[in-house]
């Protein structure tokens, strides 16, 4: 049994916020940690484009790489366009479920086919808002991907031909299994920045280059299924429905507690 902990980065593109993205290149610099970051091939999500656009853009990610960041090909151009909700995604929007599969194919092979042009090969895939169903999957393994960095267990496993390392978290914690935390950095407050810092410096001994967790060897899919399911179930039904119900009441909980 292993409790390992991998960072990835999402929304990587050359519109983003690079000062948020430094500081974050900066601590896992520091503590010698190769994350893997999403690149949009060709971003045209509005929500996304933060800063101007920097011409440096892929000579860093072409340099990044170099030095044992793990690449992943992060959609095409992140943007939604179907209500379609995917196979283990919590909202019903996708850039890629629910579309047919010439479609959803040519996509994945014009982004690869940038990201190639710009030196970066590889075969791990991430669906923007963790949408993609199983046209997605057989689009994928025709275009030569090998991995995705989505799923809600705890483990890595195998489905159709493809190996799913999962990712759940944006809060860093130590579980049994896997835990793949995710960062916007865009959208990244100090809290939450401080809180990774002190995770990091606490429990180093547990985290794991991206490279090194990509050859674990995969649990049972019904198995990891039966834990995505609940896991999907907790959040929306649980976690969704009651978290704005204790955010409102926390003050006053506070108060009450200073009373006393």
């Amino acid at each position: 049994m292993y409790s390992y902990v991998v960072f990835r980065m999402d929304d990587i593109c050359p519109q983003m916020d690079y000062n948020r993205f430094m500081r974050f290149k900066v601590l896992f610099d520091r503590y010698d940690i190769k994350p893997i970051i999403g690149v949009i091939p060709d971003n045209r999500d509005p929500a996304l484009s933060v800063s101007n656009t920097d011409g440096n853009f892929w000579n860093m990610v072409q340099e990044l790489n170099r030095n044992g960041w793990i690449i992943a090909q992060h959609g095409y151009q992140h943007v939604y366009t179907t209500k379609a909700k995917g196979l283990v995604a919590l909202r019903n929007e996708s850039e890629f479920a629910g579309l047919p599969y010439e479609k959803q194919f040519s996509m994945i092979k014009k982004g690869k086919e940038i990201l190639s042009d710009q030196g970066l090969e590889t075969d791990i895939f991430m669906a923007p808002g963790n949408s993609f169903d199983r046209t997605t999957l057989i689009a994928l393994k025709d275009c030569g991907f090998k991995y995705i960095t989505d799923g809600r267990s705890n483990y890595p496993y195998e489905y159709m031909g493809l190996k799913f390392i999962p990712a759940k978290c944006s809060s860093p914690k130590v579980i049994k299994g896997l835990n793949t935390v995710y960062i916007h950095s865009n959208t990244t407050t100090d809290k939450l920045f401080t809180k990774i810092e002190d995770f990091i410096s606490k429990h180093r001994e547990k985290i794991k280059n991206f490279d090194e967790i990509l050859n674990l060897e995969p649990k049972n899919y019904y198995y990891c299924r039966m834990q995505e399911l609940f896991n999907i179930f907790y959040y929306k039904c649980i976690v969704n429905q009651f978290y704005p119900v204790y955010k409102a009441i926390k003050p006053y909980v506070q108060k009450l507690r200073k009373i006393k």
